[in-house]
């Protein structure tokens, strides 16, 4: 992508999920100009509104706003509604700090909107994904291309994983922690859980970045009960690494 994010669609086991990603310092808010609206702040409905305010740190505040905008700019792909207004969607965190998307009402009452939507930020990037919440939970992860610690893979990885990092072509190998612990964290996110739990409980067992696809194993509480595979979809977007997951209905 170049120039303003954009709705995209990739395609995960037969499911089109959508897809914004925008890379450190795209203006998220002007690929959402046309609801006429000049300050970003703007584009946020009362509730997220007073959420955005409480941030006591700046750049808090900016990373959290650029993840809401990514989330209101792929639903209103998702909706295909002409003319609706971004500040008419909103996304808030429920309490297992999920985030649900709801559409705002005329009466100032909201409606929970049928989807599932996963939210990532970091250094200044956003993605956001969402499916129909028939077809099941979706889970976006994105992580800068540098340098990781390998006590992150020691303390994080499962044995299986780290001979899946020995394996990787040589191109993919310098960032081959980021890119396993991105599909972990999308995974995680896709079962409800995020971090709350053991990032071993979400294990790679297939990973193809070429070819963009993965599978993670969900075991522990993250498979509530049987173990169950998640479907993912991986893409390098220097400088950023792009995972999304996915658990259907039915648990893969």
């Amino acid at each position: 992508m170049s120039g303003r994010p954009e709705y995209a669609t990739v395609e995960l086991g037969g499911l089109s999920v959508g897809l914004v990603v925008a890379r450190p310092g795209q203006d998220i808010a002007a690929a959402l100009s046309a609801a006429g609206r000049d300050a970003p702040a703007d584009l946020l409905s009362s509730r997220e509104t007073q959420i955005h305010e409480a941030f006591r740190f700046e750049p808090r505040r900016r990373d959290w706003l650029a993840g809401r905008l990514a989330a209101k700019l792929v639903l209103l792909g998702h909706l295909d509604e002409p003319g609706l207004d971004p500040a008419s969607v909103e996304i808030l965190p429920e309490e297992s700090r999920m985030p649900l998307a709801y559409r705002v009402l005329g009466d100032g009452r909201s409606r929970k909107l049928p989807v599932s939507v996963s939210i990532s930020h970091r250094g200044g990037a956003a993605a956001a994904a969402v499916i129909p919440e028939e077809a099941g939970c979706v889970g976006v992860d994105i992580e800068i291309m540098e340098p990781r610690s390998e006590g992150l893979a020691e303390d994080n990885f499962t044995q299986g994983e780290r001979t899946l990092m020995r394996s990787m072509p040589a191109a993919e190998a310098e960032w081959a922690i980021a890119i396993i612990w991105s599909l972990k964290e999308a995974a995680l996110k896709a079962a409800g859980l995020g971090l709350s739990v053991p990032a071993t409980d979400a294990e790679v067992v297939e990973l193809d970045v070429a070819g963009s696809r993965a599978s993670v194993r969900l075991a522990g509480e993250a498979a509530d009960g049987e173990p169950r595979l998640a479907g993912a979809w991986i893409r390098l977007e220097p400088p950023l690494i792009v995972t999304v997951a996915v658990v259907d209905s039915a648990g893969m």
